[in-house]
């Protein structure tokens, strides 16, 4: 997981490179008009029901694309912790639960907003959210700075790793930053990029992410793997050898460095009883 830039992620890389190509294309191509959703007229009475799937292939904004794209590429840690069949079938099966939960949502508020809100944006907001709900629980932080405003307006700063901060006589409020501010912060530019109706899908994505990582859904949604046979054809099984053999390296190298240690502790134990029986036998 501490491997530098794109290496065993072929999934991160795909996705690196498919959503740029959908965006430049739907641009040179002029489809750009068909990503988005506008309940009416697009649902009804059209019924355009492709617009449920099609609206997260691409990005009609380059700030969202460029927000997306340097996400998915901080999220990538993701990928070497569960592999890369597990994570393309993460990405595979809450793909069409967040298009449609999206979608209903969107709906149910059109109602309550006496028609106001009637627009979904294009793009795979939701899926980002999804990777970032699993990848803030999954992932644990390196540091923790602890930002301390009290009372008289002065300001401190401590560091702990993982620890809260202390409590100064009950006074004073604390801001706890960790070194994930700056994904947090992208998330933000994000979920605010088109307000109000690109919350929605951000909000969908986090909740389906949680969801999935408690196994709040359906065994078959969260249990579901891209199939061997398939997997296997479109060229996954190199990557998923190359993290079995380095985890099978790692392994192998833990007993080795185990078996070291229990032998030296076990001859140092040895040369003790030994020296303790020279020196009584000098006493005597």
């Amino acid at each position: 997981m501490l491997a530098s830039g794109l290496r065993d992620t072929p999934t991160t890389t795909l996705l690196l490179l498919a959503l740029p190509t959908t965006s430049l294309l739907t641009t040179l191509l002029s489809l750009k008009p068909y990503l988005p959703i506008s309940l009416h007229p697009h649902l009804h009475p059209s019924l355009q029901l492709s617009r449920l799937f099609t609206h997260q292939l691409a990005h009609t904004s380059s700030s969202t694309l460029l927000f997306t794209c340097v996400l998915l590429y901080q999220l990538r840690v993701l990928e070497r912790l569960y592999g890369s069949r597990r994570y393309a079938s993460l990405l595979l099966a809450t793909a069409p639960i967040t298009a449609l939960t999206t979608v209903f949502t969107a709906i149910v508020l059109k109602l309550l907003s006496a028609g106001r809100y009637n627009y979904v944006p294009a793009g795979c907001t939701a899926e980002v959210f999804v990777l970032l709900a699993m990848w803030a629980e999954s992932v644990p932080g390196k540091w923790v700075v602890n930002v301390r405003l009290d009372d008289n307006g002065h300001q401190g700063e401590g560091m702990r790793n993982g620890t809260k901060p202390e409590e100064r006589d009950g006074q004073g409020a604390a801001l706890r930053l960790s070194d994930k501010w700056t994904t947090y912060l992208l998330a933000g530019q994000l979920a605010f990029a088109h307000l109000p109706y690109s919350l929605l899908p951000a909000g969908v994505g986090w909740v389906v992410g949680k969801a999935y990582r408690r196994e709040v859904l359906p065994s078959g949604v969260t249990r579901w793997r891209i199939p061997g046979k398939i997997w296997s054809f479109i060229g996954g099984e190199g990557g998923d050898a190359r993290q079995r053999e380095m985890v099978d390296g790692l392994r192998r190298r833990l007993r080795e460095e185990g078996t070291r240690a229990s032998s030296g502790q076990t001859s140092g134990i040895d040369a003790g009883d030994a020296g303790e029986g020279s020196s009584s036998g000098r006493r005597r």
